[in-house]
């Protein structure tokens, strides 16, 4: 007959159990708040300091709030979430490693202390070791900004979300790093397990995404550093992700990701909690010292690094020759490889090789499926065109990553990209017939096969009318022109003179925002820096404009000799107008920066203006 234990006597265990954990790793604890200070409070405190003893102009409130939130912002991503990571590994070792030997799981499964309160003591324990530092060092680096003159109320709002994001994350990471522990039988598998994960899933995503798109034209998928599924299950990949703007970019700005990138993260960890705690009721004190205590995550884990191996190498070989037969090789060997090397360290040897390989039998099943869907189109994906009639207007993009027609946010973060639209009812027409033609040509090697790029991705939204958008992307070959320029199969369409006004920035600021110019040509030596009155910069702007619509403005078909670079004013309050209307009537000041652009020497409306002035002298 079971005994009931009364909730007073779990919550006693749970007591004695987390303040027995968090005496036994306050060494941890004290050495991670010393880490952190170094990183953050510290560093912070010689960035402040030099900059009032090393400038010699005088730093005003706006400067000094700039130079504490950039330097807190670099310094977030780049020391305080590596050591905080580190830390969560160091103690989840600490915590639980004795799942891990028979005398000391036996010992502690002896005492009469529950599992649940005995896991969930000892995680309260890791949680409390890893906010305490993080808590008291946000308010060290809080105290340094109050006592410089930083306008502290609107540094309030990023350092809370930062400090969250911080807890939220190396939660979500502790979490992690416990089911593994429940899931394994030695300390060595959890964490190459842990390692395992972290890696070979945000790799998963990107190779499988790259091979996709390699595979099936016009497949867009809009993948990206901040994408919830690249870490969807990598909370040690994920600390990192708010941080990276688009391309890549490190940028410190947490506007990066959506709300729905933090709402996936409180819920994975609290589903890792309560799945570790109800598998920890179930593991069997005979797991310490063997493989796994549960298979499951071994075979995905296997799975993962089998495919990222396999698909990694034959990506390679198939960018390094023209023979598609090229990628199989690579994929065949690195998948192969990879599944015998795996299946060796995590079983001590190749004893269970050859039953391992029903295993790698899942991984050849699901990739022959996904290859034949993929080379014969998608059903098709590969011909879905909409109708002219049901498109309201069609975005086109022939340029990866333009920072002349980006918007940034006063703390660095992209807020909008200006992408040329069209709306007009022949353009859009015209866009449709352009796609036709890709399609009949791609329709030549069908079924098929994987095809590297090599030419220039277009990328093409349409926004029908009822709300819907479909999405495609082209990799299309070049031809050179005589002038020096090339042409694609898209170049009718960015010779529009929509295209063109649409997607240029010229044709959305006002002559306000520009605070000086600077022009460069080979009369003036190093250049001239200006700054035009406010007729004079309506001037400039309707010149440059101008040139832009007649093709003499960054041309790759013109021999530019002529610079000139804008320099907006920082931060730029929005007036009503064109721009403020492209970004949905937003309020908040914006950071133009500076904008540089190539004119050539004769029939450039922009230099015969420059020489007007005498600009060029």
């Amino acid at each position: 007959m079971t005994s009931t234990t009364s909730l007073i006597r779990r919550r006693k265990e749970f007591r004695e159990t987390y303040l027995w954990s968090l005496k036994k790793n306050r060494g941890m604890m004290a050495l991670m708040a010393l880490l952190l200070f170094m990183a953050l409070p510290m560093i912070l405190m010689t960035i402040m300091a030099n900059a009032r003893n090393n400038t010699k102009e005088i730093y005003t409130s706006d400067m000094w709030t700039q130079t504490y939130m950039q330097s807190f912002r670099s310094l977030i991503p780049i020391l305080a979430i590596p050591i905080t990571l580190i830390f969560v590994v160091v103690l989840s070792v600490f915590l639980f490693s004795y799942m891990h030997q028979k005398r000391s799981v036996d010992l502690f499964h002896a005492l009469p202390v529950g599992r649940s309160p005995m896991l969930l003591g000892r995680l309260l324990a890791g949680l409390t070791a890893l906010f305490a530092p993080i808590l008291l060092n946000f308010a060290i680096t809080l105290a340094v900004g109050m006592s410089y003159p930083v306008e502290m109320n609107t540094c309030w709002a990023p350092i809370l979300t930062y400090l969250l994001w911080l807890m939220l994350v190396s939660a979500a990471a502790l979490f992690f790093c416990a089911f593994m522990a429940v899931c394994t039988g030695t300390t060595v598998d959890m964490i190459l397990s842990i390692l395992g994960v972290n890696a070979a899933y945000p790799l998963l995503i990107f190779l499988s995404d790259n091979f996709a798109r390699l595979l099936l034209p016009g497949l867009a998928t809009d993948l990206n550093p901040n994408s919830i599924i690249l870490t969807a299950i990598a909370p040690f990949a994920a600390a990192f992700m708010p941080f990276f703007g688009d391309g890549g970019r490190i940028s410190g700005a947490t506007q990066n990701v959506g709300t729905a990138f933090f709402i996936w993260w409180i819920l994975f960890a609290l589903v890792l909690l309560a799945v570790t705690v109800i598998l920890y009721k179930r593991r069997s004190s005979e797991c310490a010292e063997s493989s796994f205590a549960f298979p499951i995550p071994k075979n995905v884990i296997c799975f993962m690094i089998t495919a990222v191996t396999g698909l990694g190498f034959g990506l390679i070989l198939r960018g390094s020759g023209e023979n598609a037969a090229n990628f199989f090789i690579g994929l065949i060997a690195g998948s192969l490889a990879a599944h015998i090397v795996t299946e060796a360290i995590y079983s001590r040897g190749f004893k269970q090789l050859r039953k391992s390989f029903a295993g790698y039998g899942i991984f050849a099943a699901v990739f022959l499926v996904a290859y034949a869907i993929l080379a014969t189109g998608g059903f098709g994906y590969d011909t879905r065109i909409p109708n002219a009639a049901d498109v309201a207007s069609v975005s086109i993009d022939g340029e990866s990553y333009d920072g002349n027609n980006t918007v940034y946010r006063t703390d660095g973060s992209r807020l909008a990209q200006i992408t040329p639209t069209l709306t007009e009812a022949k353009n859009i027409e015209q866009t449709i017939d352009v796609h036709k033609k890709v399609i009949e040509e791609n329709k030549k090697s069908y079924p098929y096969s994987i095809q590297m790029s090599n030419g220039i991705t277009y990328n093409l939204s349409y926004h029908l009318k009822n709300g819907k958008v479909l999405k495609r992307a082209y990799s299309v070959p070049y031809q050179d022109t005589k002038d020096g320029g090339y042409t694609t199969v898209f170049t009718p369409l960015t010779e529009l003179k929509e295209y063109r006004e649409s997607g240029n920035l010229l044709f959305y600021v006002e002559p306000e925002y520009i605070k000086s110019v600077d022009v460069n040509t080979r009369n003036n030596g190093d250049g001239l820096t200006v700054a035009p009155d406010l007729n004079t910069k309506k001037r400039l702007l309707e010149a440059m404009r101008q040139d832009s619509l007649n093709g003499t403005i960054d041309s790759n078909k013109v021999d530019t000799t002529v610079s000139i670079s804008i320099e907006y004013k920082h931060p730029t309050e929005l007036k009503d107008g064109k721009l403020k209307s492209y970004l949905g009537n937003y309020n908040d000041k914006i950071d133009l920066g500076s904008r540089g652009y190539q004119l050539p020497e004769k029939g450039s409306a922009t230099v015969a203006l420059i020489k007007e002035l005498g600009w060029d002298k």
